[in-house]
């Protein structure tokens, strides 16, 4: 856009998807930074036997 002799770079620059998304905030970098110590840990957990599903658990109560 063009705004008293110069480019109005925000508005030129910015996504059209931009005014509908929501700001990328502190939860936004947790969950970034989270999540590859979670993808590796998870799997190890249920592994070890430290979280069940449950399902998993329902049927062992059960039997």
């Amino acid at each position: 856009m063009y705004r008293g002799g110069k480019i109005c770079l925000t508005v030129h620059f910015k996504p059209p998807w931009a005014k509908n998304c929501p700001r990328f905030g502190i939860a936004h970098a947790l969950c970034l930074g989270l999540a590859p110590w979670l993808a590796a840990e998870i799997p190890i957990l249920v592994d070890s036997g430290a979280i069940k599903h449950k399902d998993d658990a329902a049927t062992s109560a059960e039997s």
